[in-house]
C-alpha cells in the first residue's frame, strides 16, 4: 500500500484531536469543506472508515484510535526534528504546573541562569499533560500518578511526601496543636485536592476546623505563609520555607502510591545537549533539596 499524502495525515490527526471538523479547519486555516473532502479521500485510499458522522462532530473508529496513536507520534517526532534543525539558538520550552513553577522553579532560575548563561530557558504553566506536537514544549513536569499516556516516558522527580505546615506564628492567636487529628478551632487552608476532607477527615476520629478553599496549592502556601491556617502540601513546595524557619512541619499526610511530579516527554526524542543539560539541573536541584 501506498503512504498517504502527509498533509492528509496532518488534517486526520487535527481532526481527531478536536473531534470536529470546523474547528479542526480553524486551526488548519481551512474550509471545513475541504477538510472533510481531505478525510474522505484518506478513507478512500486507506480503504478504511476512520471517523463515526455524529451530530456534534466526529468520533475515531477502532481503525482510527490505532492510527491517529501512530501519526500523532509521527508528527510530534518530525515536528521536533525539524525543530532542532532550525532551532539557531540554545532555546529550551518547559512546561510545568502554576504552583511547581512559583514556589519551587522560580526561585531557583536565578542560580541556573548564572550557571548556564548560553541556554535560553523559556516556560509554561499548565496542570494537563501537554499535546507535544501542538504546544511545541519539549519536555513538562507533571504531577500525579503514572502512566500518563502510552507515546510518553515520564521519571520520578519527587515522591509527594505531604505535609502538613503552617507558620510559627500562627499559634499566637490559635490553640495549641496536639496531633494531626483534633483541629478543632483551627483554619484549615485546603486547595483543588481537597486533602483536608478527603484524607485527614476520614481518618477515625479527626475532628476539623473552619476549612478555607485554595484552587491553587501555591495560593495555600501563600494564605499559611501569612499565618491564616494550615495547610497541606507536597514537601518539595515548602522545603525552602521549612528550612528557614517560615513554616513548621506539624506531620505527614498519607497519599496515593507513586504520586509524585513526574519529568514528562515522548518515546523516541532526541534531546541536544542543553536540553538534557535542563532535564539534569531539575534531577540534581530536586534530589539535592529532599
Amino acid at each position: 500500500m501506498r503512504l498517504p499524502n502527509l498533509n492528509s495525515l496532518r488534517i486526520f490527526e487535527t481532526v481527531a484531536r478536536h473531534g470536529n471538523v470546523r474547528i479542526a479547519a480553524e486551526e488548519l486555516n481551512l474550509t471545513p469543506s475541504a477538510v472533510a473532502q481531505r478525510i474522505r479521500r484518506l478513507e478512500e485510499e486507506l480503504d478504511h472508515v476512520l471517523f463515526l458522522r455524529e451530530a456534534r462532530g466526529v468520533s475515531l473508529t477502532e481503525g482510527g484510535k490505532v492510527l491517529f496513536g501512530e501519526v500523532s507520534r509521527s508528527l510530534s517526532i518530525l515536528n521536533h526534528a525539524v525543530k532542532t534543525l532550525s532551532d539557531v539558538g540554545q532555546s529550551v520550552l518547559m512546561s510545568v504546573p502554576p504552583s511547581f513553577g512559583v514556589k519551587w522553579l522560580i526561585p531557583r532560575l536565578g542560580q541556573f541562569q548564572e550557571r548556564h548563561p548560553d541556554i535560553d530557558l523559556r516556560l509554561s504553566s499548565s496542570e494537563a499533560v501537554s499535546n507535544f506536537f501542538a504546544d511545541d514544549v519539549d519536555f513538562v513536569v507533571r504531577f500525579g500518578v503514572p502512566p500518563f499516556g502510552d507515546e510518553l516516558e515520564w521519571h520520578l522527580l519527587s515522591p509527594v511526601n505531604l505535609k502538613i505546615v503552617y507558620n510559627p506564628l500562627y499559634l499566637e492567636s490559635h490553640p495549641p496543636l496536639t496531633g494531626n487529628n483534633d483541629f478543632t478551632g483551627h483554619q484549615l487552608i485546603d486547595d483543588s485536592h481537597q486533602n483536608w476532607t478527603k484524607v485527614i477527615g476520614k481518618q477515625n476520629g479527626a475532628k476539623l476546623g473552619k476549612t478555607l478553599n485554595m484552587y491553587q496549592t501555591g495560593l495555600a502556601i501563600d494564605a499559611a505563609l501569612c499565618g491564616q491556617g494550615l495547610c497541606i502540601s507536597p514537601f518539595v513546595l515548602v522545603s525552602s520555607y521549612v528550612s528557614q524557619g517560615d513554616m513548621v512541619v506539624l506531620g505527614d499526610v498519607p497519599a496515593p502510591e507513586h504520586q509524585g511530579f513526574y519529568l514528562v516527554y515522548p518515546k523516541g526524542r532526541q534531546f541536544s545537549a542543553e536540553k538534557r543539560c535542563v532535564m539534569e539541573w531539575l534531577r540534581q536541584e530536586i534530589t539535592a533539596g529532599a
